[in-house]
């Protein structure tokens, strides 16, 4: 047992970023795993249940300049995500339509690019 008397936080300066979200088999991102990993700033995978399909988030350090376009993109992604997870999602799943809606949206597939 301890306490914490210093932290010291080490800064970067502000870079961009490129968000890429795309929609894979789960076979492929079991199988290529490692080299997204490698290949990426920052990786996130989104499972789905009940569906073979995996959304792949992806964010990359980028040279270009930040858009007000990529900006409004990713507010109104990010709002999308938020409502359809708590309202819609929370519904689904207490109507017991779960399993249906999983292989539903895995299949719909979205994806997108966009500088943030």
């Amino acid at each position: 047992m301890g306490i914490i008397t210093e932290v010291v936080v080490q800064g970067v300066p502000r870079f961009n970023v490129e968000q890429t979200v795309e929609m894979r088999p789960l076979s492929y991102v079991k199988e290529n795993l490692n080299q997204l990993l490698r290949a990426n700033h920052h990786f996130s995978p989104y499972l789905f249940p009940f569906v073979e399909e995996c959304q792949i988030n992806t964010w990359n350090r980028k040279e270009k300049d930040r858009t007000i376009v990529g900006r409004f993109l990713e507010f109104i992604d990010i709002s999308q995500d938020a409502l359809l997870a708590a309202w819609i999602g929370n519904l689904i799943a207490y109507l017991g339509y779960l399993p249906q809606s999983g292989r539903t949206y895995g299949g719909i597939g979205k994806g997108s690019d966009f500088l943030l």
